[in-house]
């Protein structure tokens, strides 16, 4: 299922100029995946780091990418990327959808670093739309 997953997510992202499906499949860490328990919304965090060494203050960045689908028979699915940083950590769930609550959203916490700065961001995301705010 797992493998699966993630070939979707690589069909879905080829359509993208610049998406690599051997880099992407070769190279993904999974961050966090939201535990089944209940049937309701499936998150799993990607992460894909460029390869290559730092050279006059630049370093390879990474990017997040986050899987999103529903259950069902004809469930509704997506993935949003986020934009490069210097480093991306997963912190903790804040908020996973119980059978029957709605809308289907899920909440999370990340870490972005860009230079000498870590920002925390709080990331809402369901089958249609992602959002991020600092904290």
């Amino acid at each position: 299922m797992r493998l699966f997953l993630v070939l979707i997510i690589a069909a879905a992202c080829s359509a993208c100029s610049s998406f690599d499906t051997t880099y992407f499949l070769n190279n993904f860490e999974t961050l966090a995946e939201t535990p089944n328990d209940t049937p309701t919304l499936s998150v799993r965090v990607f992460k894909i780091q460029e390869e290559g060494e730092c050279d006059n203050g630049e370093c390879p960045q990474a990017q997040l990418y986050i899987a999103v689908s529903e259950f069902g028979e004809y469930p509704d699915k997506n993935v949003f990327i986020t934009e490069k940083a210097d480093a991306w950590h997963f912190s903790d769930w804040i908020s996973i959808p119980k059978l029957g609550d709605e809308p289907l959203q899920s909440t999370f916490r990340v870490k972005k670093t860009i230079g000498n700065n870590q920002h925390s961001l709080i990331v809402t995301v369901d089958t249609k739309t992602v959002s991020f705010m600092r904290e």
